[in-house]
């Protein structure tokens, strides 16, 4: 199963200082990309001002929770289990028998 996750930072714990706040984004999208790369994650957007973005994962539900806790302080998460549209038509074909 994908899942869609929604994310806002939270500013208020995000360093003031721009070199701080540079080092502290440079980690969290280095995990993004580290979960990019190995298949874990499938897409990572945000939003042009950094406030918020979306992640598509791959990985299970236990995955994600050990993920975001790891990052938990910087943002909060909405976490969406999503068919596949091949599952969507399963269950669409489903209801017409």
């Amino acid at each position: 199963m994908n899942y869609l996750i929604l994310y806002e930072m939270n500013s208020s714990v995000i360093p003031t200082d721009p070199e701080e706040r540079g080092k502290l984004m440079t980690t969290l999208v280095d995990l993004i990309k580290s979960d990019l790369d190995s298949g874990a994650l499938i897409m990572s957007g945000a939003s042009p001002d950094g406030s918020r973005g979306f992640l598509v994962s791959k990985q299970d539900a236990k995955e994600i929770y050990g993920r975001s806790g790891m990052v938990g302080p910087y943002a909060k998460f909405e976490v969406l289990p999503m068919l596949t549209i091949d599952e969507v038509m399963d269950v669409m074909k489903s209801m017409q028998k």
